[in-house]
């Protein structure tokens, strides 16, 4: 049996040892940026993640920001919300807290256009209609 504490969470990571402060020769654990986020909403927690910031496609113009949403990743049907530009506007990075506002509304519209958060199968894309 391998002597090593291991983090309990797969989706945290060993960083380096600290060099600098009070916390000099520790482990730290750190989330890589790239985990889903869990929200809750009404009861139900669903784990969220970005998939890309607005971008200009050639064939379709501007795109965008694009969010996948789980109720448990990789066990659950992903749905795929495709925020219109006028959402975020030229806002490349939109903060946590505007990402979650427009997000509690856009998961309760796409459960009510037909996403079944339980299911398995292929991804529920939503589009978001503009406002």
């Amino acid at each position: 049996m391998n002597s090593q504490a291991r983090p309990i969470n797969s989706n945290y990571k060993r960083a380096s040892k600290e060099t600098t402060g009070a916390r000099q020769g520790r482990e730290v654990i750190v989330k890589p940026d790239n985990s889903p986020e869990k929200i809750t909403i009404e009861g139900d927690d669903y784990f969220w993640q970005l998939r890309h910031s607005w971008l200009v496609d050639s064939g379709i113009g501007v795109k965008g920001v694009s969010i996948s949403v789980w109720r448990q990743p990789g066990s659950t049907r992903e749905l795929v919300i495709d925020f219109p530009f006028s959402v975020f506007g030229l806002n490349r990075s939109p903060k946590r807290a505007d990402l979650i506002a427009a997000l509690i509304p856009a998961i309760k519209a796409s459960i009510a256009a037909g996403w079944r958060p339980e299911s398995r199968g292929r991804t529920f894309r939503f589009k978001l209609p503009a406002v």
